[in-house]
């Protein structure tokens, strides 16, 4: 038996799907594919946040490190396109593309 959370989020989840197949046209966007796959190359932001220095041993001169890895880069195949804006404008306050 469904309880009413799991109704709602399964409700819920079931919108934020069909507003990405809206938004997302799969003619035009192949997530395998670089952005601007065969043209210029992308520029891809990367930062490093350091969590952990430990384990450091002077005599086999190496250490461990724990650390998060953010890349960032544009892709223009995922622009928002002006006419989906009354779909979209009260349902999802973020998107994320997987």
């Amino acid at each position: 038996q469904l309880k009413p959370f799991q109704i709602e989020c399964d409700s819920r989840t079931k919108k934020i799907s069909e507003i990405l197949d809206i938004l997302i046209d799969n003619s035009t966007y192949d997530k395998r594919l670089r952005p601007k796959h065969g043209e210029e190359p992308v520029n891809v932001g990367i930062t490093i946040h350091v969590s952990s220095v430990s384990a450091i041993s002077e005599v086999n001169m190496d250490f461990t490190i724990d650390f998060y890895l953010r890349q960032t880069w544009n892709d223009p195949r995922l622009a928002f396109s002006h006419y989906l804006y009354d779909i979209v404008e009260n349902n999802i306050d973020s998107l994320t593309v997987n």
